[in-house]
């Protein structure tokens, strides 16, 4: 469930009555420093880098992340995802904010796991069965990363060295309100009009992106959320658990 204020962390949407509660929010501010602000691109880096995105989200990978969140906490998730067989994995373990964000989840077509410690029982809901008012609705089976989202908000990029780049986003965009930060496990969610945060991207010979380091500011200190991406285009591995109990049918009321 989202925590849905000036900024907000999301949690693993939990199972079996498990529930967090949200924590207070920090002020958020997306303003980069000017002398930090990159400046335009041409179109050529721009476009090898956009289509090194869109051929990395079409196809699967496994991926880690190390990020800073607002209130001094941190979060570390790994995970895979194929969104052409539609399964996706999140280990998510974070510190500084109570453990709110530690968990596991799974996702095989519309079958969807979840347990919040490695000792516990998986528990599994049937996405088909969940009416669309269910704060499970929100299980995001397209782009659980982020990922595509963020290519929406790239506004400009120049090269940076070898398979290497430097560029700005928008970290507040219009739409849906979806977090897509941090990449792997999103759910810092910025309000704020007209500004730009700085990104770093790394790709290798393939055409893949193997890395995505996103600086954004919680009011003076500097939060960094690095992704490494590996594994592309080959097995991820996820497959439902083998052993799981089913959720309360008021999960589906």
């Amino acid at each position: 469930m989202k925590r849905r204020l000036v900024l907000a962390s999301a949690v693993l949407v939990a199972l079996g009555g498990c529930t967090s509660s949200p924590s207070a929010a920090g002020s958020f501010d997306t303003k980069t420093p000017a002398s930090a602000k990159p400046s335009p691109s041409g179109p050529d880096a721009q476009q090898e880098l956009i289509a090194a995105l869109k051929k990395t989200h079409a196809n699967s990978y496994k991926f880690s992340l190390k990020a800073d969140l607002p209130d001094k906490a941190k979060v570390q998730a790994s995970g895979a995802f194929d969104p052409r067989q539609k399964r996706f994995s999140l280990t998510e373990k974070e510190s500084g904010n109570g453990g709110l964000g530690n968990g596991q989840s799974i996702v095989v077509g519309t079958d969807y796991f979840n347990r919040q410690k490695t000792s516990e029982q998986w528990v599994h809901l049937d996405l088909k069965r969940v009416k669309p008012s269910s704060s499970f609705a929100d299980v995001n089976t397209k782009d659980p990363n982020g990922l595509g989202k963020f290519i929406t908000t790239v506004h400009s990029v120049q090269p940076d060295g070898q398979h290497k780049y430097r560029g700005t986003f928008d970290p507040a965009p219009t739409g849906d309100g979806e977090p897509f930060a941090p990449i792997g496990a999103p759910s810092v969610i910025a309000f704020s009009v007209g500004t730009e945060s700085i990104f770093t991207a790394t790709t290798n010979d393939g055409g893949w992106v193997t890395s995505i380091s996103l600086e954004m500011y919680d009011e003076k200190t500097k939060l960094v959320m690095t992704t490494t991406l590996s594994n592309h285009g080959k097995s991820t591995g996820v497959a439902k658990p083998s052993s799981y109990d089913e959720a309360d049918d008021f999960y589906y009321k």
